[in-house]
């Protein structure tokens, strides 16, 4: 069975393949080495399992039919992230191993770029597990990477240089989450993590990242519409908890990443858009305990007094940006109908007297 195995993947190396059908048993191969990695009772195991998965998703992803293949049974696996990028030149796998002894994660990846030559460029992501917030400011191989499943992809360009952004989770330890913001660029062939494009205030960051309490849920998502990178504001769960971020939860208020065209520049306190498609939200509550609940909420605006205050002239209004925008409409077209108005008014001195004169100047003639 192993010898027909190897056979297989060889005939997958051959130029002339790589058809829709093979490239669909191979889809069902690597779900079968993918699901054996997870039937494996120590961690080790694991990762000698890991290895064949491995090896092999290298030597399909280099083929140039391979970039295009959706790989969508592949992605149900649980534990599997791919991202596309809007150029149709990047795409990145990311896959994450669970230590039940210590309750750590090990995180795997690759970065595959399309090139003008026979196969894709493929670069491998390497968890070093080294501390995530001694490189903020600092641009890593990915050999040397932090380690994250990556959710979202963003292509923007700064002159002639294109950078991607990326949105990733890591789920550190048994007691924290991270929420990641990072780039990755290009020179020739080589790939690169981290660029000096976050900007808050005066200072300048290659990456950006939050750590919170693993009982909260923290929302890092891009609005396109606005061209912003939302997410929720942490804080404390108590004054004397400051610094220990397992700790620190959304206090339910908003910053965002907004881009210019030298970068991302961090806004704070921003207003919150839901999707109107979303029919509903999960938010986080507290009970009289203190402990921290989720709960789904319609996602509709809905006036916080009751019905018999919904006639009230005080009634509350949901400001949004489009709001916004309408309120100061309103008012400069306010402010013009009083200024003719005033200038109408019958009432007025100029009305009845006429509009004063402009004094003459005195000429003293010679």
């Amino acid at each position: 069975m192993r010898i027909l195995f190897v056979l297989f993947f060889c005939l997958l190396l051959h130029p002339l393949g790589f058809s829709q059908s093979v490239l669909i048993q191979t889809e069902s191969k690597l779900i079968d080495l993918f699901q054996e990695i997870k039937k494996q009772e120590s961690f080790d195991e694991k990762m000698g399992s890991n290895e064949k998965f491995k090896s092999q998703f290298h030597s399909v992803l280099k083929a140039k039919e391979a970039f295009p293949f959706p790989f969508d049974s592949l992605k149900l696996q649980k534990g599997i992230k791919e991202i596309k990028s809007s150029d149709d030149k990047v795409r990145i796998f990311t896959w994450v191993i669970n230590n039940s002894f210590d309750g750590t994660y090990q995180y795997f990846g690759f970065i595959v770029r399309k090139d003008a030559g026979k196969s894709n460029i493929v670069v491998e992501l390497k968890d070093n597990e080294d501390a995530l917030n001694a490189r903020i400011s600092k641009s890593i191989e990915p050999a040397n990477w932090y380690g994250a499943l990556y959710l979202d992809i963003i292509v923007r360009k700064i002159g002639s240089k294109t950078y991607y952004t990326l949105l990733g989770w890591d789920g550190n330890n048994p007691s924290s989450n991270i929420r990641i913001i990072d780039v990755l660029t290009f020179s020739g062939k080589t790939a690169k993590l981290g660029a000096p494009i976050f900007k808050n205030q005066k200072e300048k960051y290659n990456r950006v990242y939050f750590e919170y309490s693993e009982s909260a849920l923290m929302n890092v998502n891009y609005e396109s519409k606005y061209k912003r990178i939302m997410f929720d504001h942490l804080i404390p769960e108590a004054p004397n908890l400051k610094g220990i971020y397992s700790f620190y939860i959304p206090d339910f208020s908003y910053d965002c990443y907004t881009w210019k065209n030298d970068g991302w520049h961090l806004m704070e306190d921003v207003i919150g858009i839901n999707n109107k498609e979303d029919k509903s939200l999960t938010i986080m509550t507290q009970d009289r305990n203190g402990k921290l609940k989720k709960r789904k909420v319609k996602n509709k605006w809905e006036n916080p007094g009751s019905d018999s205050e919904t006639t009230n002239e005080f009634n509350h209004v949901a400001r949004t940006p489009e709001s916004e925008r309408q309120v100061e409409t309103t008012e400069k077209i306010h402010h013009k109908k009083l200024k003719n108005k005033k200038q109408n008014n019958p009432l007025l001195p100029e009305s009845i007297y006429g509009k004063k004169k402009k004094k003459r100047k005195r000429v003293n003639k010679r």
